[in-house]
């Protein structure tokens, strides 16, 4: 799904053949999303049960799956609202941790989400922009600031060239913001560290490459 929506967007601003390209991605989009609404219940999992979802769909119900999808594409809306009602208070060492870019097994992670993390209900965690807004204007400020980077350097990235790196770059942006909506900040802030570090070196390289053409000519 992550995969369709990017390619949608890139073809839009790149591709002559933009429609071609969105009405074949976007019935992909909702098979993806009714692919999930229908069978996250099921006993049986995995990709080879896709078809069989589809031919469960009913058309009756129509309305009922345009529903679903709408709330889960505004979910993330609805769970910062909830954690502004439920005003949270986080322990000073799952803030900390949340920002840790160490893996669970070495800080322990793993231990104090399970003591320390506060959810909406038992299935519904807090989503990493509602316990960002939760933590304190001191954490809300460097999760800014860390975001402002990762967004700013994507963007160059992606104006910068058209090619495999920049469409995975962009791909993986896109899935990360998606995933904040929907996890905590501990399960996504390491991986916007990371295509920050990406990003940088693949600009520094361009820009290497590019001194040497200078010199060359």
């Amino acid at each position: 799904m992550t995969f369709a929506i990017s390619f949608i967007f890139y073809m839009s601003l790149y591709h002559k053949n933009k429609i071609l390209g969105s009405l074949f991605f976007l019935p992909l989009i909702l098979f993806s999303y009714l692919k999930v609404l229908l069978g996250r219940s099921t006993l049986v999992q995995g990709i080879d049960q896709s078809l069989d979802i589809l031919s469960s769909v009913n058309f009756k119900l129509s309305f009922d799956y345009i529903l679903g999808v709408s709330l889960n594409l505004f979910q993330g809306t609805l769970n910062v609202a909830n954690s502004l009602l439920l005003n949270p208070e986080h322990t000073i060492i799952y803030k900390k941790k949340s920002f840790s870019l160490l893996v669970s097994s070495l800080d322990g992670f793993s231990h104090i989400i399970n003591q320390h993390a506060i959810r909406i209900n038992k299935f519904v965690p807090l989503n990493a922009f509602s316990e960002v807004i939760n933590f304190g204007i001191g954490y809300l400020l460097a999760y800014l600031c860390v975001v402002f980077v990762w967004l700013r350097l994507t963007t160059v990235i992606f104006l910068m060239r058209r090619n495999i790196i920049s469409f995975s770059v962009f791909i993986l942006s896109v899935w990360v913001m998606m995933q904040q909506s929907q996890y905590a900040l501990r399960t996504s802030f390491r991986q916007i560290i990371f295509l920050i570090i990406i990003s940088w070196i693949y600009i520094k390289l361009n820009k290497n490459q590019n001194h040497k053409d200078n010199i060359l000519t």
